[in-house]
């Protein structure tokens, strides 16, 4: 801690001994609260759902009240035995029960359809909702069937609709037919509708795991049973998604009376509860930090004489640090700080004077470094004309040993063409057009030795033709890539000297077919590169060289990338700011 700021020790002082211990005392009451408030919301879930359980077992115990209500009439039991002169005659009662029924059904407010199916014939088949039990039909199929369970309540779900059915029985056990109460499973769908299925996923099964209702409208009818959380339904009371995002509550609707089997499955996020933990840690989190920045300022500011006077001390001696030497006033109590005061003063005087008397020997050394860097960009520039040179005579001479003087003569033209332009460029950082033509006519040397040999491709934009290139350094690396690439080869090869805008740099890739280079050689060479060591290897010098003058220029970012794969061939990559000459 000796080497922190004074104000930053009376921070961290201030923070460890005092703000610390609170604000781990009021994490753990966010935290405990948080916790408290996920589960009262589930609670209030639980008894939500509960309540919802209940409002459906109400609607469902209404349904069967009124199928039983007509299955246990003594009144339409002694209406079903009259013949028709009789019915006739008693028709203001038969009006009569007919509004008992009516009334009972709109009491409700329900949009149900009742139907009585009579067993035997009756004047009443075809009046109101009484029709005929026919043989072979399904309502007769599900009377045989309800006969024999001892007249239990049935409960369907079928093409949208809930049927309520049951056998119409006197207290002789004399059965008079079969009563069916058809209700919309929209009407259902009406007591959860406002409930959004992002904010609470209701799904009302049945003993086989058909959907009846669900505020997911496009699963009501479609079969749940390879659902996760229906196979699970008999594990709990209450479980979690397999990906804990949901809590998942099961109802069963079988303990209401003549209520039906089935089970409401809810799908609770829990993710909703959290976000509300969430937010109230977060607000007590602001109020922490809020808090911690007040009495921090506060703090400081009791603290403020002596943190001003250090941190103007601290001022002063940057700008020292800057290379301005102003001398701090005097100012403040005769303690501990005035005596640094007066040393600090006493300082700025000596580097004042020291300064004065060096300041010639330093601009010496400048010169002298400059001198160095211009004449070792001379001697790298230097190193590649001669190389070139010696290559090109030994070409014609071959040429006119060999009686090929017309061949000779356009070498012999294209060398003075580049030697004039090496004359006329003393500058190391040529545009890159100048560069091309010494490209152009170097290509034209080899065709000129080697005919069909090589392929040239050169491929740049219009634009990038004015751009600053390192002078031979294109040409250096076509040279090798001739030399070090295709010769050993043998046979037809191909060259790629491309350039591409990256940015503020123009790339420049410079691509061969070749033997390439063995991956031990290759990083013998990329670690040359890296540390810029001399070497003798002549397929590494014209790389390096283009390197050591790249990285003199620009820095080293624009060091020579180098990629090869033995049989297959080498490209040499570097780049160039994106400025004209």
């Amino acid at each position: 801690m000796k080497f922190m700021k004074l104000k930053t020790k009376y921070i961290l002082s201030y923070a460890l001994t005092i703000l610390c211990p609170i604000l781990l005392f009021l994490g753990i009451i966010l935290n405990v609260v948080s916790n408290v408030i996920v589960k009262q919301s589930i609670e209030n879930e639980v008894q939500i759902n509960k309540q919802f359980k209940n409002n459906v077992g109400y609607i469902f115990k209404d349904y069967a009240s009124i199928v039983n209500r007509l299955c246990y009439s003594g009144e339409l039991q002694n209406l079903v035995g009259l013949d028709a002169e009789t019915l006739q005659k008693n028709l203001s009662s038969f009006l009569n029960q007919k509004e008992i029924i009516r009334s009972s059904i709109l009491f409700y407010n329900y949009q149900g359809a009742l139907t009585v199916y009579l067993r035997e014939d009756s004047p009443l088949i075809d009046y109101l909702f009484f029709m005929k039990l026919e043989d072979g039909g399904p309502q007769n199929a599900l009377y045989q069937q309800l006969s024999q369970e001892e007249n239990r309540i049935d409960w369907r779900f079928e093409n949208g609709k809930v049927t309520v059915s049951r056998p119409i029985t006197s207290y002789t056990s004399e059965s008079f037919g079969l009563v069916q109460l058809v209700v919309r499973e929209q009407d259902i769908y009406q007591l959860f509708s406002s409930y959004r299925p992002e904010d609470r996923y209701i799904v009302i099964v049945d003993e086989t795991g058909k959907v009846i209702s669900s505020n997911d409208r496009a699963i009501v009818g479609t079969d749940y049973s390879g659902q996760d959380v229906y196979q699970r339904r008999l594990d709990g009371d209450m479980l979690y998604t397999q990906d804990g995002s949901c809590a998942v509550l099961y109802e069963q609707l079988e303990q209401m009376d003549d209520g039906p089997s089935w089970t409401i499955i809810t799908q609770i996020p829990v993710k909703n509860m959290r976000q509300l933990a969430n937010t109230v840690l977060q607000i007590g989190c602001l109020t922490a930090g809020l808090c911690f920045l007040a009495s921090s300022l506060l703090y400081l500011l009791l603290s403020g004489d002596v943190v001003r006077r250090v941190q103007k001390l601290s001022l002063y001696m940057d700008l020292q640090r800057e290379s301005k030497f102003v001398p701090i006033p005097i100012q403040g109590p005769k303690d501990e700080l005035y005596k640094v005061q007066l040393a600090f003063n006493r300082m700025i005087a000596s580097l004042e004077q020291l300064i004065h008397d060096n300041y010639l020997s330093q601009l010496k050394i400048k010169n002298v470094l400059i001198e160095k860097q211009s004449a070792e960009l001379i001697a790298l520039q230097n190193q590649i004309h001669p190389h070139f040179l010696f290559n090109t005579l030994e070409s014609i001479r071959m040429k006119l040993q060999n009686g090929d003087s017309q061949h000779a003569q356009d070498m012999l033209v294209s060398l003075s063409r580049i030697l004039r332009l090496s004359l006329s460029d003393r500058e190391d950082l040529i545009p890159l057009k100048s560069e091309l033509e010494y490209v152009g006519h170097y290509i034209k040397i080899q065709n000129l030795r080697f005919p069909k040999r090589y392929t040239f491709e050169i491929s740049f934009e219009e634009e990038m033709l004015e751009y600053c290139v390192p002078k031979y350094a294109i040409q250096t690396l076509v040279e090798n890539a001739v030399l070090h690439g295709i010769d050993p080869k043998g046979g037809e090869g191909r060259i790629s000297v491309k350039g591409e805008k990256e940015g503020e740099d123009l790339c420049i890739r410079v691509t061969d077919n070749g033997v390439g280079i063995p991956e031990g050689k290759l990083k013998k060479i990329r670690d040359r590169l890296a540390s810029a060591r001399e070497t003798s290897d002549e397929e590494g010098i014209g790389i390096q060289n283009v390197n050591d003058r790249l990285t003199m220029h620009f820095g080293e970012a624009y060091a020579v990338q180098l990629n090869s794969m033995e049989e297959q061939g080498t490209e040499v990559v570097f780049r160039v700011p994106c400025h004209h000459c």
